[in-house]
C-alpha cells in the first residue's frame, strides 16, 4: 500500500483576481518515504525487528492487522535471553511499551539509552495474522536483520 505522491497544487487567494497566471504555487516539504512489509505471523508465534539506537533517537512503526496482536519493545538482550530460555514465561523482560490485542497500531518510542530494541509483533491466536508494517525509511539504517 504506497502513499500517494500528490502533485503541486495550485492555488489562489480570495484577493487576488481570477486571473491563472496570478495564482501561486503552494510550497511543499519532503514527503516522508516509508518501507511496508506485508508479513504472516503463525498461530503463536512472534515476529521481531531489532533497532539499533542512540540515545534519544525516535522508533515509529505502525501496524494493522486481520487479527488482534500484541506488541512489545524491550531491550533487545531480554528478547535473546527469552529466546535462549525457550520462551520461558519467568524470564523476565525490560518493557519499554506494550499493546495487547490491537488490530491497528503506531509505536512511538525515544530510546532512554543507546543500545539494541525489539519490537516484538506476537500473534497468540489461533490463526495465522496478516499484517502490514510501516517504517519510516529513515530508520533504516537502524533496522537490523533478526537471526530468526
Amino acid at each position: 500500500m504506497a502513499r500517494i505522491k500528490l502533485p503541486d497544487i495550485d492555488s489562489m487567494t480570495a484577493t487576488e483576481p481570477a486571473n491563472p497566471h496570478s495564482w501561486n504555487k503552494v510550497e511543499k516539504g519532503p514527503a516522508a518515504e516509508f518501507i511496508y512489509e506485508a508479513i504472516t505471523v503463525a498461530a503463536y508465534d512472534e515476529l521481531p525487528y531489532i533497532f539499533e539506537l542512540e540515545r534519544g533517537e525516535l522508533i515509529e512503526l505502525t501496524l494493522r492487522s486481520d487479527v488482534p496482536v500484541d506488541v512489545l519493545l524491550c531491550d533487545s538482550s531480554d528478547y535473546d535471553r527469552w529466546l535462549d530460555s525457550g520462551y520461558d514465561a519467568e524470564i523476565a523482560f525490560s518493557v519499554h511499551l506494550e499493546a495487547e490485542d490491537v488490530l491497528a497500531y503506531t509505536l512511538r518510542f525515544i530510546a532512554p539509552t543507546k543500545g539494541e530494541y525489539a519490537v516484538l509483533l506476537m500473534n497468540w491466536t489461533e490463526c495465522p495474522a496478516d499484517i502490514v508494517v510501516e517504517i519510516p525509511d529513515w530508520l533504516n539504517r537502524a533496522l537490523l536483520l533478526a537471526s530468526n
